[in-house]
């Protein structure tokens, strides 16, 4: 349950709202994206952006002319217009009723578990961008603020939620008519944002020549009636592991206001801020340009023929290596240099500590096991998946029985090759391949096997499709995917060289082991349940 009241949600709209506080807003612009299963148009994500100009009579409608699809599911973008009053109603509603019918009373289903959140200032891109930005609206000059209703279990969209792929997929067809990248935000599905774009004050800003501050060229609306008393302060850091190294606090002055915040050749971060609102109404984080170089390539008048056995000619345009050049200097940043070497080496030992990222080499079969069951033990206890095309039950005993949790849902798929029978799998043919692991896998007669709650199946001849990486997948840890791509089979760990690492995209390569999952339920290839 929200710990924010409608009170306080109502009160941040108000001032936000407000002609003069961030702009003199006249109407709105609503955008729903819907899902089509069955009954009501279920909300996917809805944006209520306040605009000043006069777009009440723009024609409203669907922004694509056939409906996407995913499925047997439908999706569409509808547009309309309405006015402050109007957005002011539909929020109040909101946030008491769960209620969402500002398109002419036509309501959309919305999850069960709405929380109102009041309101958050979102900072244009700088040199990181924000993941936010990629769902609001033209949100690269001061920013904007939103207040947002958090559908917080959805419900209603698992076909989304559950799957990255398809969420992908129907992203990307969604961004053929507005730019909103849904399928970069899977947590904001089924949420509902009101934004509300800075626009009351033009702010430029510029490194000072001295390299020790900043300048901000200021230009306010000519429809306030008088400037608001604001403040500049702007600080300078390495990262957020070193600390502030240089901070400033100035008035803001109409027209050209200059604040020394130390060395700008690091990060830095600056705010404009309303002092008696307290409002936020510009700010930029990032970092200066201090030196440019680069390279300079000359195309080869004559290109680069051979032949392969596969594609047969091949003429290849190439370049080469042509004088460099730089642009300006360092700015005195040696210690800066110093002090990112060492930060490094503290990254590079994490990574090892964390077994993010870890090389073995030819004598390392033990330790590369010993990684492994401490991967398990770490973040096993809501199941894994194991994913390896030389598989065979001993591999599987040397590393999933380790588990520390009893009854962990353990998924494993293998794979089936002839002409690996004698080399790796000792078997004769797929028969004996099977009958050979399933007697490894029952309990000898001084063993039990006890919570071992384990199920190998086997791609095999024209069951699924075959497959070459190797990955160990953590469904579940704190809602999250994890997933580690192992370098090497089980088999292998340790007795040559490769590198066991952290994937940056777990859920995609979870939904693919699933796919390949679903194609092997088959008694023919499963090898092993219980």
């Amino acid at each position: 349950m929200s710990t924010f009241s409608t009170e306080s949600i109502l009160r941040d709209h108000d001032l936000i709202s407000a002609p003069g506080t961030l702009a003199f807003y006249k109407a709105c612009e609503v955008t729903e994206i819907v899902a089509f299963d069955a009954g009501a148009p279920i909300n996917v994500f809805t944006i209520v952006v306040l605009h000043e100009e006069e777009i009440l009579a723009r024609p409203e409608g669907w922004l694509n002319v056939d409906p996407l699809k995913l499925g047997k599911v439908k999706f569409g973008i509808y547009r309309y217009y309405v006015t402050l009053e109007a957005v002011r109603d539909q929020l109040e509603k909101i946030c008491i009723h769960k209620i969402w019918d500002m398109n002419k009373g036509k309501p959309l289903i919305l999850g069960s578990a709405l929380e109102p959140l009041p309101k958050q200032y979102i900072a244009p891109d700088g040199t990181h961008p924000l993941e936010l930005n990629k769902v609001l609206k033209n949100n690269f000059r001061n920013g904007s603020y939103i207040i947002e209703i958090f559908d917080t279990n959805k419900e209603h969209i698992k076909v989304l939620t559950d799957n990255s792929t398809s969420l992908q997929e129907i992203s990307e067809k969604i961004q053929q008519y507005v730019p909103i990248e849904i399928g970069a935000l899977s947590d904001r599905l089924g949420n509902i944002i009101f934004q509300y774009p800075n626009k009351i004050l033009d702010a430029k800003m510029s490194f000072s020549r001295s390299n020790d501050g900043i300048k901000l060229d200021c230009h306010w609306d000519q429809r306030l009636s008088s400037i608001p008393e604001c403040m500049l302060f702007a600080l300078t850091e390495q990262d957020e592991k070193e600390g502030v190294l240089g901070f400033g606090l100035e008035k803001l002055k109409p027209g050209l206001s200059t604040i020394k915040c130390g060395n700008t050749s690091t990060f830095v971060r600056y705010f404009a801020v309303d002092e008696k609102n307290k409002i936020i109404l510009a700010s930029w984080h990032g970092n200066y340009i201090g030196m440019i170089a680069g390279n300079i390539r000359i195309i080869s008048h004559e290109p680069r023929t051979f032949h392969t056995i596969e594609s047969g000619a091949q003429e290849i345009q190439f370049s080469s290596a042509g004088p460099g050049f730089s642009v300006g200097g360092d700015g005195g940043t040696n210690y800066l240099r110093s002090i990112q070497a060492r930060l490094y080496e503290v990254e590079r030992k994490k990574l090892r500590e964390e077994l993010a990222f870890v090389q073995y080499f030819r004598t390392d079969r033990q330790k590369a096991l010993n990684d492994i069951r401490t991967i398990i033990n770490k973040y096993g206890e809501h199941g894994l998946c194991l994913w390896d095309p030389y598989l065979v039950a001993e591999d599987i005993k040397e590393t999933l029985f380790h588990c520390i949790f009893g009854d962990a849902n353990l998924k494993v798929i293998g794979s089936y090759s002839s002409d690996k029978n004698s080399t790796l799998f000792n078997a004769i043919d797929f028969t004996d391949f099977v009958n050979t692991n399933r007697l490894a896998l029952k309990p000898e007669a001084n063993a039990n096997h006890l919570s071992i709650n384990l199920e190998f199946r086997i791609q095999h001849s024209n069951r699924g499709w075959s497959f070459h990486d190797r990955f160990i997948i953590f469904p579940n840890v704190n809602d999250r995917v994890r997933a580690w791509s192992l370098g090497t089979s089980l088999n292998s760990l340790g007795k040559s060289h490769h590198i066991m690492q952290e994937v940056s995209n777990p859920r995609h390569v979870l939904d693919a082991f699933m796919w390949l999952w679903d194609e092997l339920n088959h008694p023919d290839c499963v090898v092993w349940k219980g």
